[in-house]
């Protein structure tokens, strides 16, 4: 219960038994507890040492729980700013850690780490709190263990001055789950890209790493490798590079009615004039997603998104879907309207 800032079961155990009492003797706390005098001292000394209880003044062989509402609530604040000193030494650590891999064999430069979903997503946001200047990803499903939750390293590393820069395949925005997270990013400062047919996830520290999945014959993930400086690094960063460069811009326009939960059913069709113009049809349009994927990110229906993309069309004056996501995509990069 309390172990969360530092107790350990015996800890635990006798600051409850304090708690339940007024003043709790030494050795009746012993007797009670099935412990020998000695072990009594020393969870008595760390319950004080935490400032979870005190002596009785009149009597020091007798302790008093100190109330929890003091005791707990500056034993987790204490906690806290413990952890975040700790955080904020990463990039120290990480420097003497790879001074001490100069000498390192041919063969060091990959590391596989495995365990369950949630233990190598934190082993993914540990290695991403160590980047200083830019992480590039190339993002698409299968997702350890179906995690979509948000990435809390990037809004902090952000503020801090790292930039990020993502291409997310277009089946992640057909994909409900993974929207707050792409919120999340947007607002952030994130400048992201969308492309179909990404081969993997990848994601790229600096120039010092890289991280990517091992998956099952299923497709299920088995294990992450971690690539550090090497050729293969170098390979890895410039086919991040390739992709990026053909990649279309996601704007946050582009799938804010998905996230407001608008249903696709017709009723967002009240307000057409001008909805061929709508930055986020310009945007999904440019990117090569379906038809159903579009509908189903601007929450409207098939039919509707049709017609928008039918005005879209007579408006530039093409005649497929394809000239005008070519000629969107050229618009988006020249910075017309």
């Amino acid at each position: 219960m309390l172990e969360g800032i530092g107790m350990t079961e015996d800890d635990e155990t006798a600051y409850l038994r304090l708690i339940d009492g007024a003043t709790q003797p030494r050795r009746e706390l012993a007797d009670a507890l099935g412990w020998s005098p000695g072990k009594a001292d020393r969870v008595l000394d760390r319950l004080v040492a935490h400032g979870l209880a005190r002596p009785d003044g009149d009597r020091p062989s007798q302790y008093t729980a100190i109330a929890p509402s003091v005791a707990v609530a500056a034993l987790s604040e204490r906690t806290i700013n413990e952890a975040r000193h700790a955080e904020q030494l990463v990039p120290t650590l990480m420097e003497r850690y790879w001074a001490g891999k100069q000498d390192r064999a041919p063969v060091d430069f990959l590391e596989i780490f495995s365990g369950t979903p949630k233990v190598v997503q934190q082993r993914a946001y540990q290695l991403q709190a160590a980047a200083k200047k830019t992480v590039r990803a190339l993002d698409r499903p299968p997702y350890p263990g179906n995690i979509h939750e948000i990435n809390p390293m990037e809004p902090q590393l952000i503020r801090q001055g790292v930039s990020y820069r993502v291409v997310y395949d277009q089946t992640v925005l057909d994909t409900p789950e993974r929207w707050p997270d792409l919120e999340v990013s947007l607002q952030s400062g994130e400048d992201c890209r969308v492309l179909a047919g990404l081969p993997t996830r990848l994601t790229l520290l600096d120039d010092w790493a890289a991280t990517m999945p091992i998956l099952t014959p299923a497709g299920e993930y088995s294990a992450t490798l971690v690539i550090y400086e090497s050729p293969l690094l170098e390979l890895l960063s410039r086919t991040f590079e390739f992709y990026w460069q053909r990649a279309m811009p996601l704007r946050r326009a582009s799938i804010g009615k998905g996230y407001a939960g608008v249903p696709a059913d017709g009723h967002a069709d009240a307000e057409e004039a001008g909805a061929e113009h709508d930055p986020r049809l310009v945007t999904l349009l440019a990117a090569g997603l379906t038809d159903a994927a579009i509908a189903r990110t601007l929450g409207i229906s098939r039919s509707t998104m049709q017609r928008r993309i039918r005005g879209l069309m007579q408006s530039l004056g093409v005649r497929t879907r394809f000239q005008a996501g070519l000629l969107v995509g050229r618009m988006e990069g020249s910075g017309k309207k």
